[in-house]
């Protein structure tokens, strides 16, 4: 599953909706559609295409990549916030692809705790605070 985040709706835009329609060309290039016009489909402006990490934030959500994720740590008490990112990194000295986080510049692998939460995106969040309540 991916999507997409459209400047026109304010909204993402998911690989799963009915009215919507993606189109990749041969040269990597991405259009998406809107199908649900009665005057025929319109292109949506659109940001990158986001990949589904496979995971559940405890709300329940889809964590994606580009989503701004927080948590905290149950042994030492400090809360982490983080972009999750997709792509080639390093750790030990071994190349590897998939999704990852930096905090304070160093890589670590996704593997999330049980009291994550997505608390924005990279398209209309700037990093905040979270509610632990």
């Amino acid at each position: 599953m991916f999507r997409v985040f459209s400047k026109e709706r304010n909204s993402f835009v998911y690989s799963d909706d009915y009215d919507v329609e993606f189109i990749f060309s041969r040269n990597g290039g991405l259009q998406v559609f809107d199908n649900s016009s009665i005057h025929g489909p319109n292109i949506i402006a659109h940001e990158g295409l986001d990949i589904c990490t496979g995971l559940i934030d405890s709300d329940g959500l889809k964590i994606f990549q580009n989503d701004i994720v927080a948590w905290k740590d149950k042994y030492l008490s400090n809360s982490f916030r983080a972009t999750v990112k997709y792509g080639y990194y390093e750790i030990n000295g071994e190349l590897r692809i998939g999704f990852y986080h930096l905090i304070h510049d160093e890589i670590f692998e996704i593997v999330f705790p049980d009291n994550i939460k997505i608390i924005g995106n990279v398209y209309t969040d700037e990093l905040k605070g979270v509610d632990w309540e």
